[in-house]
């Protein structure tokens, strides 16, 4: 199932750009000299990391979705950096043998996955001893938004976080993911990004085709939702956000 197309990825870049920033502070990118993107999507991660690198070691995109790939590999001509390699692949059968790597980068990829110990159990493989693992996720049980209609922001919250996602509460678990599989210094910080009004929402969160879902799922009505919809007015005539979205930008070490 393709989770997202290309024009969202682009462009979604933008507002989790602080978060994606962290991602690569973290990641120790000068001294790794092999680095995994897992999920790279249209490859905007994997060529900036590349470009920090000058030149210098191995960054890998992966992606499930060949039409991604294909998309990564023309912006990989464009930028024309040399150092940044695209597969087609899945995170639960990484194309690499053990202990290979020397950082591991994980964004939004948890949230969908139907079997995440599998993963966390290649990531491991993987890994050198020492080796880095950031693991980006959007924390979409705290998603807020600015409406006096409560009950449908929270109906519409809990509906994507236990019905529309996979794993929904993977943020969540991060941490105690990363102990259990035996990672060591593990920190955890909190990036918010705030949705300064309801078409960035719609474009970022797809608010619109959820809400649409939740109608046909009888979890709200079409008059709830155009009544919420049209609470955000006010608060985008006084310029001030409508929601805030948090991400956790995790690190470890193997």
């Amino acid at each position: 199932m393709q989770l997202y197309n290309s024009e969202y990825l682009d462009k979604s870049a933008d507002p989790t750009f602080p978060a994606k920033l962290e991602s690569y502070n973290l990641l120790n990118l000068q001294e790794s000299e092999k680095i995994l993107d897992i999920g790279c999507g249209t490859g905007f991660d994997a060529i900036r990391m590349a470009k920090v690198k000058a030149g210098s070691g191995r960054v890998y995109g992966l992606d499930l979705d060949p039409s991604f790939i294909a998309i990564a590999e023309e912006a990989k001509e464009k930028s024309q950096v040399e150092n940044v390699e695209f597969l087609v692949g899945s995170a639960e059968e990484l194309p690499f043998d053990d202990n290979t790597l020397d950082a591991v980068r994980v964004e939004r990829v948890f949230q969908h996955l139907l079997n995440p110990e599998v993963v966390w159990n290649e990531i491991k493989r993987v890994l050198k001893p020492g080796g880095f693992l950031v693991v980006v996720e959007t924390d979409w049980k705290g998603l807020s938004f600015y409406s006096p209609a409560f009950e449908v922001s929270d109906s519409l919250v809990n509906f994507l976080v236990h019905n529309r996602l996979n794993n929904g509460m993977a943020s969540r678990n991060l941490v105690s993911e990363m102990v259990k599989h035996s990672f060591k210094e593990t920190t955890l910080e909190v990036i918010p990004i705030q949705i300064p009004n309801y078409s960035l929402a719609d474009m970022f969160i797809k608010i619109g085709g959820l809400a649409g879902l939740a109608v046909e799922n009888q979890i709200i009505s079409q008059e709830q939702f155009e009544a919420w919809k049209s609470s955000f007015e006010t608060v985008e005539k006084s310029k001030t956000p409508i929601g805030l979205l948090n991400m956790f930008v995790t690190k470890a070490i193997f």
